[in-house]
């Protein structure tokens, strides 16, 4: 992200970066438990600094059960859209991530 960047409608000097974080000591590693999380740097070579986790899988049953990732921020009028792809596999792992 170039420039200064938009957050909730406030513009900002901030640079703000939306990353999946799968955690890797969980068995299958990102599409067993990847989040959407908010970092932010002062510039775009600092190191970003984790804020918040934006979108957490919800459990079995629902539709984004095991993941969140790929996030891509989109405007559209004046509202930023976050897409995203979700896996609703519960407990089932594919046995070539296993």
């Amino acid at each position: 992200m170039s420039g200064a960047a938009h957050r909730f409608g406030v513009k900002t000097a901030k640079f703000i970066f939306f990353i999946p974080d799968g955690k890797r000591e969980r068995n299958g590693g990102w599409i067993n438990g990847s989040e959407i999380c908010r970092a932010e740097a002062n510039t775009p070579f600092d190191k970003f600094e984790h804020k918040q986790v934006i979108l957490a899988p919800r459990g079995e049953g629902f539709w984004d059960a095991t993941t969140c990732h790929n996030p891509l921020i989109k405007k559209v009028g004046n509202q930023y859209l976050l897409f995203s792809w979700e896996i609703p596999m519960g407990k089932q792992i594919p046995k070539e991530l296993d």
